[in-house]
């Protein structure tokens, strides 16, 4: 099963990852598998988490996400360099010592865990998040019973958790962020983890009738999202640093039109990639799997629009500057179409009802060869005349 596999080392971004050879994959699919199954590990979702953190400070409120009464301090941080900080021996005597997974299973992982050229747990395997958290299981226990927070989610190293508090002077405030601090430190130290101190806040939020939120609103950015109290009301928008990642990416998508050689088949790969990134879609992956992406589904519990007005405005004025026909500039406006930012975070494009003709026009727009209309095979070949 382990066999003689080789990693190859890619750098992406300041991170390294690994990519196993493809005669190997399915082999580390079923290690993945394996792991997940006698562990019980349950990977943390993201939108759970948002959906629960939201439901907790506007206690159900969905209609105007108002604050209660109460006074509260949140800490969000994240573990530092966690992958490669992994502690190679704990994890494999916590492996070990389970006794649960196959001697096939335990060799492949001993030769990628015990691997010189490897710091910690290598990123991008199939597995390496199950590994992450398989080290980290009694972790978040530590935070419960150390710190009793009231409500607390991690995302892989990226942690959030909020207590109640009346710390209405700013120097007590400082002293319990201190500490809260030190508390975490102390909790990582036992798996030889560091917190990452320049990533490290604490947000109060406070509720005094003689200074109500003078300077006590909630002001802080996690998993993607840019939370604000502003009057008693909480408001959520994508936070600048990952619209700007989309702004960079549909950026690309014009440079590579724009410097091509224009042909309809360009105009359509041009169009398509930016309903792609910008709209909900549905498609199916891999696994068979339905799957949800694009920004509008990945940041699906906004509330606050204000900052895509000026990201709208300058892919329209991006795409007037093309110089297109009247048709085409139509086509690709109308993605931008109806500039106020919460109908645009409503557009929706579901793969998986395509009809045929639909199928047909698509295929002849991107010079698709297959010319079956089985959906799941479409759609992985248009995407691979996309992206490839």
């Amino acid at each position: 099963m382990s066999g003689n596999f080789k990693l190859n080392k890619v750098m992406s971004g300041k991170r390294f990852y690994y990519i196993v050879e493809s005669n190997f994959k399915s082999t580390f699919e079923e290690v993945t598998r394996e792991i997940q199954n006698k562990f019980k590990i349950r990977m943390p979702n993201r939108d759970l988490i948002v959906k629960s953190l939201i439901s907790f400070l506007v206690h159900g409120d969905y209609k105007d996400f108002k604050i209660p009464k109460i006074n509260l301090i949140l800490f969000r941080s994240d573990i530092k360099n966690f992958y490669p900080s992994i502690d190679k021996h704990i994890l494999y005597k916590k492996l070990n010592s389970s006794n649960i997974l196959s001697y096939e299973t335990m060799l492949l992982l001993k030769k990628i865990i015990f691997n010189n050229r490897i710091s910690g747990v290598p990123l991008g395997l199939s597995f390496s998040n199950h590994l992450a958290e398989l080290f980290l299981e009694n972790f978040d226990n530590d935070v419960h019973v150390n710190i009793e927070p009231v409500v607390y989610f991690r995302y892989i190293d990226d942690l959030i958790y909020i207590k109640y508090c009346d710390f209405i002077d700013e120097n007590q405030r400082y002293e319990h962020f201190k500490e809260n601090e030190r508390e975490l430190m102390t909790l990582l130290s036992k798996y030889n983890l560091t917190l990452n101190q320049s990533k490290t806040i604490s947000s109060f939020y406070i509720y005094n009738d003689k200074m109500l939120n003078k300077n006590s609103n909630l002001d802080f950015i996690y998993l993607g999202y840019h939370f604000q109290t502003i009057d008693e009301s909480l408001k959520i928008k994508i936070s600048d640093k990952k619209l700007k990642k989309y702004s960079n990416r549909l950026n690309g998508y014009f440079y590579e039109f724009r410097k091509g050689k224009r042909r309809d088949i360009d105009f359509w790969r041009l169009y398509y990639k930016l309903l792609n990134g910008l709209f909900g879609i549905t498609i199916i992956d891999k696994k068979h799997r339905k799957m949800k992406s694009g920004m509008a589904y990945h940041y699906r519990y906004v509330n606050d629009y204000s900052n895509l007005d000026g990201f709208i405005n300058h892919f329209k004025k991006t795409i007037f500057s093309l110089k297109l026909n009247a048709k085409y500039t139509a086509i690709l406006l109308n993605i931008f179409s109806d500039g106020r930012g919460k109908n645009f975070m409503r557009k929706r494009y579901d793969y998986l009802k395509l009809t045929n003709n639909q199928m047909n026009t698509i295929r002849n727009r991107l010079h698709i060869q297959y010319r079956g209309f089985n959906k799941e095979k479409f759609i992985r070949d248009m995407f691979y005349s996309l992206y490839k």
